[in-house]
């Protein structure tokens, strides 16, 4: 969860590949599923929440996911919904609590 777009997103592309996860919000690669337009508008739509409750609505179609990564709007991952990790002045890192197969958002 950041305000870059996905082109210029180097945490989305890296971070999945790394934590041996994957992104539910990543929109590289479905342009050969077919779902690229949906999920550009899906994250486009993440992105642009202006609220905890709209950003909680526009998390819904992403569901179910195990972990936030989130860059802006950190005030929104609160217990008991969301456990922190991790934070630094950057990023905050969230268990969603579903803990399926370890999507990252």
């Amino acid at each position: 969860m950041n305000e870059r777009a996905w082109q210029n997103d180097s945490t989305g592309e890296w971070l999945p590949t790394l934590a041996s996860a994957y992104s539910v919000t990543n929109v590289q690669g479905r342009e050969w599923n077919g779902e690229y337009a949906r999920y550009d508008e899906l994250t486009r739509a993440l992105r642009a929440s202006g609220s905890c409750e709209e950003l909680r609505s526009n998390l819904r179609p992403f569901d179910p996911f195990d972990f936030v990564w989130a860059e802006t709007m950190k005030e929104c991952f609160k217990a008991p919904a969301y456990r922190p990790l991790y934070s630094n002045d950057r990023v905050s890192t969230y268990s969603s609590g579903f803990l399926s197969s370890a999507p990252v958002i």
